[in-house]
């Protein structure tokens, strides 16, 4: 301890004889701390908004016939798997210890405020009542999927529409607004529909701006009832039950599908995305190694910077232990008040970004744990240490005399 007080108290005179240099520093730690944490923060949440999504989306169990493909000569642009959706979901619903079964289908489609002035965006056709989707705005569909009348096709359409936050900027409407909504630019024209609430619930899981109507309906303006087509179908298990139990009794039931979890689902959509984890793997390498150089740097900068100061200090006798000392205590100090500003101004920095994300996608998904606020600070202080203590060794080997004699 002895040994310490001499050293911090001539590094602390040293900061404060150079402020504005000292100040320079904690800022270029600060923004290197920052970058840090934000491209940490992204990093982790492209990989935990698809998670998000699925659970957001409501269900335990995925039934699946295959992946959803586009197909682009089809009416709608999306191609599925699980044909008699309606009665497939139906037959699952009877199997002991689940709550419901959902069928879901995707389709693009034209979507616009006046007729021939559309745009095209996903239109999502999911069974049952919509009561498993939050809304922000509005309420969810008043009834169930009346207009698929046992397979006719000829019930009444209650031609309700949901939009996610996205969609609903770009068209430029709001709860109570009608839009036309359909398949091919004729069926659009001919169809109207009132948008009875805002839910970013299925727009989070797919990733883009959606429209969601009963199945029947999206079949309906699309002119895909003849096959009754869905892309998956939603399980939702009882509170008690044993999922794994009931996954494998409908794996067993019904070979011709794949029973997923969410968990599984997540993996298996993340199997075929590999450019994003490619991507989200690289933000965070990229986060850690853009922190360490940009800490590195700025402290071995500060320190070669005071290299007459501190010939000048071995010149009236300083050990090399001592001036060490003197320069570990700075690269220290400058490192956890650098690291200290940058995590303040982390969280509201996210906020801000998530601002930004908000405005063009609709969606706030960028998150900050906090464990990206420990590695950010674990790196300035680490490399503190690191920095300090090489640019110290390289200083204690100049001559005092090369310097001073200028």
């Amino acid at each position: 301890m002895r040994k310490l007080r001499p050293a911090v108290g001539i590094a602390f005179a040293q900061l404060r004889h150079r402020w504005v240099r000292a100040t320079l520093g904690v800022i270029g730690v600060a923004v290197a701390v920052l970058a840090t944490i934000l491209l940490l923060s992204l990093g982790f949440s492209v990989l935990d908004i698809g998670s998000a999504g699925f659970t957001r989306i409501g269900g335990d169990l995925w039934v699946t016939a295959g992946s959803v493909t586009f197909a682009p000569g089809a009416v709608g642009g999306i191609e599925a798997d699980i044909l008699g959706a309606h009665g497939v979901a139906a037959d699952i619903e009877r199997t002991d210890g689940l709550r419901d079964a959902r069928a879901l289908s995707f389709q693009s489609v034209y979507v616009g405020t006046e007729p021939g002035d559309y745009e095209t965006i996903v239109g999502a056709g999911i069974t049952g009542d919509g009561s498993a989707f939050q809304t922000t705005r509005g309420q969810t569909f008043q009834s169930t999927d009346t207009h698929y009348a046992n397979g006719s096709y000829n019930g009444s359409m209650t031609n309700e529409v949901l939009l996610d936050k996205r969609a609903a900027d770009q068209l430029g409407v709001e709860v109570g607004d009608t839009i036309h909504v359909g398949g091919t630019l004729a069926a659009a024209d001919n169809n109207e529909f009132t948008v009875v609430g805002i839910s970013n619930d299925v727009a989070r899981y797919l990733g883009t701006p959606t429209v969601m109507l009963h199945l029947s309906e999206l079949q309906e303006v699309s002119g895909t009832t003849g096959t009754d087509p869905a892309a998956t179908i939603l399980v939702t298990v009882e509170d008690g039950a044993d999922e794994t139990t009931v996954q494998s009794e409908l794996q067993a039931e019904y070979p011709e599908y794949e029973i997923r979890t969410n968990q599984e689902q997540f993996e298996s959509v993340l199997q075929s995305q590999s450019a994003l984890l490619a991507s989200a793997f690289t933000i965070v390498v990229l986060a850690i190694l853009g922190g360490i150089a940009l800490v590195s740097n700025v402290l071995g900068l500060f320190v070669y910077q005071q290299r007459e100061a501190l010939a000048a200090l071995r010149a009236v006798g300083i050990s090399t232990g001592l001036l060490l000392r003197v320069v570990v205590a700075q690269g220290l100090t400058i490192a956890a008040l650098g690291a200290a500003l940058g995590i303040a101004v982390a969280a509201p920095a996210v906020r801000a970004l998530n601002r930004v994300v908000v405005a063009v996608t609709g969606l706030e998904f960028i998150s900050m744990p906090p464990w990206t606020a420990a590695v950010g600070g674990g790196i300035a202080l680490a490399l503190g240490l690191v920095g300090a203590l090489v640019a110290g060794l390289l200083v204690a080997r100049v001559s005092p005399l090369k310097h001073l004699s200028r």
